[in-house]
């Protein structure tokens, strides 16, 4: 217990703790709610029209009473689950409690003893944990580095399957996984692809469909669906086979209860609205070239990084942004590196150019 207590001090001390903030009235630059959909009433109406079709006799109420294996499945989770993966281009999907409980499902169990994974050394900690939890061999390599991937795919030629992990959009500074390259190099080495969609997803179409879906070697694509999505819940888009391993092996989605309906129908009303947001896109990614152009940042995504080196400094921004009336928040270390601290600005479909040429005013 000593121990314990010595930690927190300590986090006390170098104003690292860690603390539940509500923060009210704030212009939004912090959220993962990057097309509106948390805030839409056109997905409000949709999950209580669905709610409102539940036969009265159901067996599930307000909860889905246990797991999926146990009392917790249902009809409408695998036809939702049908839905998803057809609409994002996959032959089938398994939904999740949350993003992390996806990620850790299939890290720790997709890749087998005498196996190997190969990880972005900036995956985040949903997908580290469930490294660690596997019983395959794991090795980083440098962030999006497609020569030293190659080296360490050379060095791994010899043994069983190898994975290649790595995220659609990274989290902490927007950057992007050149996955159409990592795709070929994959595939000439025999290896399989698992990527972390969550902050990709909805943003990024090709002929309307998740553009994880054309390429060759993704054995699995994960997402949280608390990010464009708007809900909340993870999804693993996959293929049947693999599906079916997942409810066998995936201890994530075999002990943890099931999502309730009223979840269900949240996540299946916002994959649904997902092509009808065509504006919405185009709304966004005109606000981050606005941002790209006047802070000469280089993510052409929604994640907007400031860096703002030491916690102290990043922590003072955030509360300059906060007394102008902007809600943004500082990654401080241990989540990113030390030396990596960063305000890390977020834009959506409903900030207007105004908001935006005043946040760049602040960083100027």
């Amino acid at each position: 217990m000593d121990s314990i207590f010595a930690r927190m001090q300590r986090r006390e001390k170098d104003g690292t703790k860690r603390r539940l903030r509500y923060d009210l009235g704030l212009i939004d630059l912090a959220s993962n709610d990057y097309l509106g959909l948390a805030r839409s009433s056109t997905l409000s109406a949709f999950c209580q029209k669905a709610l409102n079709r539940r036969r009265e006799d159901d067996l599930h109420g307000f909860g889905s009473t246990g797991s999926r294996l146990m009392t917790g499945n249902h009809p409408e989770m695998e036809r939702v689950e049908e839905f998803i993966a057809k609409s994002q281009g996959f032959e089938s999907a398994l939904l999740f409690s949350s993003g992390y409980m996806a990620n850790v499902g299939a890290l720790s169990s997709l890749p087998d003893e005498g196996e190997t994974i190969l990880y972005d050394a900036e995956c985040h900690a949903s997908l580290l944990d469930g490294i660690r939890l596997s019983k395959a061999r794991a090795y980083p390599f440098r962030h999006n580095d497609l020569c030293h991937l190659k080296k360490r795919l050379s060095a791994t030629a010899c043994r069983k399957a190898t994975y290649i992990v790595t995220e659609s959009v990274f989290s902490t500074d927007g950057s992007t996984a050149p996955l159409k390259e990592l795709d070929n190099l994959a595939a000439s080495f025999g290896a399989g692809m698992i990527v972390d969609d969550a902050h990709g997803i909805g943003l990024f179409y090709e002929e309307g469909k998740n553009s994880l879906a054309t390429l060759k070697t993704v054995v699995a694509a994960t997402a949280g669906c608390g990010k464009a999505l708007g809900v909340m819940g993870g999804v693993v888009l996959t293929t049947k086979r693999i599906r079916e391993f997942l409810l066998n092996f995936g201890k994530t989605a075999i002990y943890s209860t099931a999502l309730p309906l009223a979840s269900l129908y949240a996540i299946e009303g916002a994959f649904s609205q997902l092509p009808f947001l065509e504006r919405e896109r185009e709304k966004l990614f005109s606000l981050i070239r606005l941002f790209q152009t006047g802070s000469r940042n280089l993510s052409m995504t929604a994640i907007q990084p400031v860096n703002v080196r030491g916690n102290e400094a990043a922590v003072k921004l955030q509360e300059q942004f906060k007394q102008s009336g902007f809600l943004v928040k500082a990654l401080l270390s241990p989540t990113v590196r030390k030396n990596r601290e960063c305000l890390r600005i977020t834009l959506h479909a409903f900030n207007t150019e105004e908001e935006v040429k005043r946040a760049l005013e602040l960083l100027s």
